[in-house]
């Protein structure tokens, strides 16, 4: 869920939060939310990341998934959410893209998150073919 900042060009990073690279080439990041509006945050703090990655999964995962859960033939759509979720999970935990490789990455989540359940139902790899 990684998102790359641009010159002068303010984009969405996560729910509330913008990102952007300032004039002297420096990466800034804002909270934009009503609470703490124009808040600046450190972009290179672990504190900053968390936040980042926590808005994301929250808002544009889990939130959604739920709702769409509640709705009638929602829930192969919250499937969907969560199994894109687990990607993301990986790749955060790894700290790298899963560019050309979604397929290990949804496996090594799906075992880092499930495995246990998977001793006797076969393994997860079988999920995306």
């Amino acid at each position: 869920m990684a998102k790359k900042l641009r010159q002068g060009q303010r984009i969405l990073i996560a729910p509330g939060i913008e990102g952007w690279i300032d004039g002297d080439g420096n990466p800034r990041i804002q909270d934009i939310r009503k609470d703490s509006f124009g808040e600046d945050l450190d972009p290179r703090s672990i504190e900053t990341k968390i936040l980042i990655y926590e808005r994301q999964v929250k808002e544009w995962f889990l939130i959604p998934a739920l709702h769409l859960s509640c709705q009638k033939d929602g829930g192969f759509l919250s499937l969907m959410a969560g199994c894109s979720y687990i990607e993301g999970y990986i790749q955060n935990f790894e700290g790298k893209s899963s560019k050309n490789g979604s397929r290990k990455y949804f496996v090594e989540g799906f075992k880092a998150i499930f495995g246990h359940w998977f001793v006797k139902v076969g393994e997860p790899q079988n999920l995306w073919n």
